[in-house]
Order: structure tokens, then sequence, then C-alpha cells
């Protein structure tokens, strides 16, 4: 039977899926040593590239290449048709004679275009829209040290280069070294802007060249430095960032943070003294290149790296907060499926130490959920959402010691559970099978020349082991995750224990017992973090990004036959030692990750028709399957044939089409059908009150979807299920099929 989808269905499933890569969610990503600069002919603010921690007293750090927009709508994220290596410590400003930001130099990691980790003397120009590169007949000397500001009465690009104390300047063809009469100390470190009611670029520093370091002020007038003799200077310490910005009133704003206090405070600069700002609130973090005045607004504006301030002339506010405050390893982050809520509980804040905090991401910030009982502080602790029951069930982890304890979260208040047995060994990963109604944990463990592994069932009432004829060798924190597609739990990798050796082996738990699965392929390494995107019907892994890597870090799918590395072109820098964690968005049905600083990243395939089962019908006994037609896909324009197996002959059925897979009702999918008398069998669909019926003659149904040519459905995702009619049950419905998620190109 032939029938079209309803074209209201089709316009709410919309979403657009135009290329391959992980797009953040929560703002810019945390970041230090990155520049920014404001394209004044636009109206906007552009941020590129810095690092994940200081590049040079750093031997662990990941390099960011991305290309942020700040207007009043706030910051969103741009993907340049072309764009500088990533990079960190380089200079930027904004050449309002030639309407391009100007971007020089930086550190670059190891890639194709840069055989070595490095310096570079590259120069960039950004237009609004994407980068070019500038090739020189001259440059600049690159060290990373250098300040930049835009010299607006001559027209020029100005380059203090610090450490050498040369001055080097632009005109948009070609570098040209500057040879002042007088120049600044090559020891002088700081911050410099161009001021208009002295038509000079003002640079304040500290001299590291005296015996004792001295804050200095010095103006570059294009043909000489000068040393200005101020009645006052800003009353900060030499372990102070400055960061310093002219306005349209031609003075300069000084905003610093001392820091070993700090004591943040707003200066600001005349052309002849500096006067301190009173304001009641200030930035309470620096990163030195991040402020800048936004002409068409009239305000600084001020980015520190994990949060966004602006000056008003008279106090800051802070208009952006998107991450944590301080970063989070070894959390647990959960998924509320009922709630539609992502949480994190516990880890490690830097700085204060093991906590017991639980967070959910509100869609503008990380907000705490107050309970009035809540577990021990911890990390570490394993977690899985159980939809039979719409809880959060989350086990052990380290605090002051191993913990052993069940805590259970309603959604309002955490619950410990009292058990007759604990798992052992401990386990370091968990997943919640919802076709059998329990959580599965994993644990491993070494005792002088012997270890062992366990796989434990958790049922919502006590703890036992599985009993499985085989296991998986022992080890430490492996990818353990439901497979909707193939109805088994995945085991990928992990460490081996008592040994330096890793394992790139994949086990699916499936009819109660392991199976180890032999791809031609494997990833690379063990130490990764993954999930099953069950749109896609794959399991999807992260290794590990290398030290001063250019690449978002390598990415894996598993069909359940082969391994294949996904080319993913823009993604978050993954650094599984800090503790990224992969989950599934209940809002989106997408791949998402989080990473230690709250920073989140969902997944955005490629543009190709697919489909992929979801599940099984019954758990118990048989029941229909649901599957694509041979050679069928749903491509726009074309038919898409469904094939319904194992039914009783003859009979009928209703195909359900679904809006996702997420929750109905507020209760999380799968729902147990037991309204229906099948209480072994699921709901895997929310329901739309749109499908169709289809008679069948023999144990097999088809049914096809004539799908519109219309692009603007690209992208859509439409959730099947089969719900055969049965006379002899309570309610006339009998065993569903599995569902199906169809995703249309």
């Amino acid at each position: 039977m032939r029938t079209a989808i309803h074209a209201v269905l089709l316009s709410v499933l919309v979403a657009q899926l135009p290329a391959q890569y992980w797009e953040p969610v929560n703002g810019v990503p945390q970041r230090v040593e990155f520049a920014l600069a404001h394209d004044l002919a636009r109206g906007q603010t552009v941020l590129f590239g810095g690092a994940q921690a200081p590049v040079i007293q750093s031997t662990f750090f990941r390099l960011h290449g991305d290309t942020w927009i700040h207007d009043a709508g706030g910051w969103r994220w741009t993907r340049p048709a072309t764009a500088p290596a990533p990079r960190a410590r380089h200079s930027m400003a904004f050449d309002a004679a030639r309407q391009r930001t100007v971007l020089f130099g930086g550190f670059v990691g190891a890639s194709a275009t840069h055989p070595q980790p490095g310096f570079v003397a590259e120069t960039w120009e950004h237009d609004g829209v994407t980068w070019y590169q500038r090739v020189t007949a001259h440059q600049p000397p690159a060290n990373g040290q250098e300040q930049m500001a835009f010299d607006l009465t001559r027209a020029r690009s100005v380059l203090f280069v610090q450490g050498r104390s040369d001055t080097w300047e632009y005109d948009g063809i070609d570098w040209q070294l500057a040879n002042p009469t007088t120049r600044p100390p090559a020891n002088l470190w700081g911050s410099m802007a161009y001021g208009l009611a002295r038509q000079r670029l003002v640079l304040l520093g500290f001299n590291w060249s005296l015996p004792i370091p001295k804050l200095q002020t010095w103006e570059y007038d294009g043909v000489t430095w000068a040393e200005v003799t101020t009645a006052h200077l800003p009353t900060i310490s030499d372990n102070s960032v400055l960061a310093l910005a002219g306005d349209v009133s031609g003075e300069i704003l000084l905003q610093t943070t001392d820091l070993q206090g700090p004591v943040p405070s707003t200066w600001r600069y005349d052309g002849v003294d500096w006067q301190p700002i009173a304001t009641a609130h200030q930035p309470t973090e620096l990163s030195a290149g991040g402020l800048v005045f936004e002409l068409a607004r009239g305000r600084h504006v001020r980015y520190d790296g994990t949060t966004t301030w602006e000056f008003d002339g008279i106090d800051w506010l802070q208009t952006e907060a998107r991450l944590l405050p301080q970063q989070r390893g070894d959390t647990v982050p959960l998924v509320d499926g009922a709630r539609g809520r992502i949480l994190l509980f516990g880890g490690i804040r830097a700085g204060i130490g093991v906590t017991s905090e639980l967070l959910t991401w509100t869609g503008q910030q990380w907000q705490p959920l107050p309970a009035t009982v809540q577990p021990p502080p911890r990390f570490s602790p394993v977690g899985a959402f159980d939809t039979r029951r719409d809880r959060i069930v989350m086990h052990g982890g380290f605090g002051t010691t191993t913990l052993t304890d069940t805590w259970e979260y309603d959604g309002a208040t955490w619950h410990q559970i009292s058990t007759n047995a604990t798992p052992s060994p401990p386990p370091t990963a968990m997943a919640y099978d919802p076709v059998r109604g329990r959580c599965v944990a994993y644990g491993a463990l070494v005792i002088g020349p012997f270890s062992f592994a366990d796989t434990w069932l958790y049922d919502s009432t006590d703890w036992q082991s599985a009993g499985t004829t085989h296991q998986p060798p022992p080890r430490s924190a492996p990818v353990l995750v439901y497979d909707a597609t193939h109805d088994a739990i995945a085991m990928y990798g992990g460490g081996a224990l008592g040994s330096t050796t890793v394992h790139t082996d994949t086990w699916w738990l499936q009819n109660g017992d392991w199976r180890q699965q032999n791809p031609q392929i494997r990833p690379p390494v063990a130490w990764t973090i993954g999930t099953h995107d069950p749109a896609r019907g794959r399991l999807v892994l992260a290794t590990s990004t290398p030290l001063a890597s250019t690449q978002p870090g390598a990415w894996y799918e598993y069909d359940g036959l082969l391994w294949s590395r996904l080319p993913v072109q823009e993604g978050p820098a993954i650094d599984v030692v800090q503790s990224f964690r992969t989950l599934i968005d209940p809002r989106t049905g997408r791949p998402m990750v989080i990473g230690v600083w709250g920073d989140i990243w969902t997944y955005v395939p490629p543009p190709v028709a697919t489909f992929a089962p979801l599940g099984t019908g019954c758990s118990n006994g048989p029941s229909p399957r649901l599957a694509a037609a041979a050679g069928s896909t749903p491509q726009l324009g074309g038919t898409f044939t469904l094939e319904v197996t194992g039914l009783p002959t003859p009979g009928a059925l209703f195909v359900a089409y679904g809006f996702g897979h997420a929750a109905f009702l507020r209760r999380a999918l799968p729902i147990e059908l037991s309204a229906l008398g099948q209480p072994d069998c699921l709901l895997w669909l929310e329901p739309s009150g749109l499908g169709a019926v289809v008679t069948h003659a023999g144990t097999v149904a088809t049914h096809s979807l004539a799908l519109p040519a219309n692009p603007a459905l690209a992208g859509t995702r439409l959730v099947l299920q089969a719900l055969p009619f049965d006379a002899a049950t309570p309610l006339g419905i009998g065993a569903p099929s599995n569902a199906g998620i169809a995703t249309a190109f």
C-alpha cells in the first residue's frame, strides 16, 4: 500500500544536516592565547584560535582553529570556506582602510601544511566571511610575543615584537621594518591599542629589564616611540595581565587582573594620565588580547576564555556564562530522558576538589539542581538512565575511599538503594538495556599476578552477576553502550590492567553471553569515548587528539560489520584523559560530547539517506521485524519501501509515524505496553497520530512511502513502528515490531 507522508508531519520533523562535523552548542569553547579584533565595517567582533592551555608553559595542550563572530546577538560559530591552521599566541587587528581583519603569526601544530610544530610568520585576512592568506615579500620574525593594533591616522597595522623591540608596519601589500630613533626596552611586556585623542599607538607594560619590574607607558606616532610620564599609573602588580582598547572618545580603556590576587580593576588613559574607574563589578579572569570596543553598540566587550563581559562606561555586565566556572574532570554525564535534561554529577573541580554537585544544562547555562538528599562527593562513578522507571541509576566511584553504594535520582532528589549484593570488581562502565529493563555494569581488577573481570546486572532491586559463559579480558574504562540497532550491549577498548598494553577489541552482550566481534579494521587506540547513534545505526567513537594537534580528534564508527574512520571537518579537540564524555542528546537524538569546561558539541552527520532499525518489539517471545526493503533508502523524490516480516497470516497492521524516539507524555522511550496487554513489549516512538493501515496475505507486509522532492525536507527524521492487529488480545493489538529511524535526503 502506497501513501504520501503528511506535509504537516514533514514540516515538523525538518532537521537540516548540511555537512559532517561537530557543532558547538553552548558558545565559544574554553581557551587561552586566542586573539580577537572588532570589524568596524560590519559591526562585529572576530575571534580566532587559541589553545586549551598555554602552549609554552604546558606540555599538554590542544589548539583551536575556529572562527567566532560577536555582535548584539552574542557569539555565533562560523564555518569559513578557508581558514588559518589552528594556532595560539597570534595577533589580530582590524584594518579600517581596507576593511579587513589582519592576523599575524601564532604557534601551529604539525599537519600536512606545517610538517613541524612551531611559530609561523604568516599573514591572513578576514573579509567578514572567510579567510585569505597573504604572501608578502617581507614578514616580521615569529616568536609569539607580538602586539598588533591599527594606526587609523596612517592606515597601517603596526606590530610590536616583544623580546626584540622591533616595530613592523603592514599596508595591506607588504610588511616593512620601521626604524624609530627611540624604542621601548626589549623586555617590555604588555598590551597595545590605538588612541584617537592623540592619534598615537599606546603600549602599556612592565619593563623587566629593571631590577624591579616597572610599569611604563609608551606612545608611537609613526616615526618614533616615546615614553610618557604620567602623574598616576595603574596600581597593579607585575603578575597582572593587561588588555587595552580604544573607544569613540579617543581614550584608552585598560582592564586588568592580577594573576596572584586576583584584584581586577579598570582604568582609563586620556593621553595625559591614567585614572581608575570605580565599578560595582569586574571581569575576574583575563586572557591577553581579549578586549575590544564595539563602536555601533558603544560598549567595550571582554572575552576571558570562558565568559563574556560588556562595559557600558559605568559598570561591567556579564552577558554570557555558558561554560562551567572551573574545569571539572571525572564527572558522570547523565541523560534524564523523561524530562529531556542533560545532567552532570560530581567530579573534581579545579582548585576546589571532589564535589557532589548536580548540574543541568538549561539551554543557556549550567545550573545547579538542589536536592534535599544527595550522594557523598565522588569522581568517576558509573551511571545510566532507567527508561522503565524514569530514574537515573548511579553506582560507586571514588571519594576519600573506593565507594560501593548505589543511588537513584527521580528528577527531584536522590535515593540511596540498599542492595544485598555489590558488584565486584568495582564497575568502570555501565549502560542500560531498555529491552530487558536492567543496568549492565562491567568491572575488572588486578591482584598480584592475577586479574579477573565480571559483568553485573541491576534490576532496580539488587545486583547480581550476569553469569556469562564468556567474558571480555579484564580492562579499565571501556566504552559500554546499548546498541539499539542490534539489540546488544556493545563494548570497545579500554586499558589492560597491570600493564601498558591496550585493548582494541569489540564485544557484544547478546542472548545472555558475551561474543567478540571480528571486524577487519579496528580503531588504532584504546583510550576512547563513545556512544551509539540510533538514527544511523552505528557505534561512534572518538580517540584522543595528539598533543599540539591541528585535528579535532580521530572519529570512528562501527555498523556491526566494519569500523571506518569518519572524515570529520570540525569538532572538539578530544582529550580523553581530561574526561570528555559522550551521550545522546534527548532533544535531538544526536550524539553529543561534553568537555571538562561543560562545553557541549553535537554531531551533524553527512547528508546521506539512511534507515536504522531501533530495538526489538518484545523481550520475551517472537515479534515481527521491521526493516527497509532490499536496496530501498529514503531518498527525496523517490519511494521508500518497508518490509515487516514474521507476521501471522493473513491480517492487517498499523504503521505508526512518530515525531521522535526520546520521550512520550513525559515518559522516557521505550515504554512498556502493559496498558495494551503486552507487558513484555515496547513502544519506541512518540506517536504523531498519523500512519497507515496495511493488509497482508502472507507473513510479510510491505509499505511504501512517496517522499516529496523538496530540498527543504533534507534531513527529515521519521520514526516508524508496526502494530499488528490481533483480535485475540484485550485491546486488539498484537506483538509490535521493532521501530526504525528513516532519515531522508
